[in-house]
């Protein structure tokens, strides 16, 4: 796994919000999903967080204002659908681009997407990851290169992968570690 120096996107979604997800997931399906104001107060407060754990950090990049988060409900019934949380600013590469969570409690997790590129040629690419409660805190899975376009072509890709048990992807176990905040 290639190391990557801390940033606020970094500290944002690899770090704050899956461990605040986690520690709260009652609180956040009964009172912040079910509200898009809730919901951008949640993301402000944890980008709060996110800047005052990068100061004073090596930075790829330094902490970028985000007045509002992009946030859609996708699917066709409440039943398949996630919630997408797209961040303003993805030209970067190792930048996490969107976040997103099912609708339904019962398929809690925390996915990401994530904007790569290939150290030997410069091509990029989109990577989805999840975030899984573990023995010792949280447990990153890579579910590898995917052909994404936008928020949309995640939120379908996430659709499948959450509602469609038999078109679920193997993860990459390459990609797999451990950390918690």
């Amino acid at each position: 796994m290639s190391e990557y120096k801390t940033t606020f996107n970094y500290w944002l979604t690899h770090r704050i919000l899956p461990n605040i997800y986690y520690a709260n997931l009652d609180f956040i399906y009964t009172n912040v999903i079910t509200s898009p104001e809730n919901l951008q107060k949640f993301m402000q407060e944890a980008m709060q967080k996110a800047i005052e754990m990068a100061e004073g950090n090596p930075d790829i990049e330094p902490p970028y204002p985000i007045d509002e988060f992009s946030l859609a409900l996708q699917g066709s019934t409440a039943d398949t659908a996630v919630i997408v949380i797209a961040f303003p600013k993805c030209e970067k590469d190792l930048d996490c681009v969107q976040i997103a969570f099912p609708l339904v409690f019962e398929k809690a997790k925390y996915y990401t997407c994530e904007l790569s590129s290939n150290p030997l040629d410069g091509e990029k690419f989109f990577i989805i990851g999840a975030w899984e409660q573990a023995e010792n805190g949280l447990k990153h899975i890579n579910y590898g290169r995917q052909e994404i376009a936008d928020s949309e072509s995640f939120g379908n890709i996430l659709i499948e992968m959450i509602y469609d048990e038999d078109d679920y992807p193997e993860p990459d176990t390459d990609g797999q570690y451990e950390g918690q905040e």
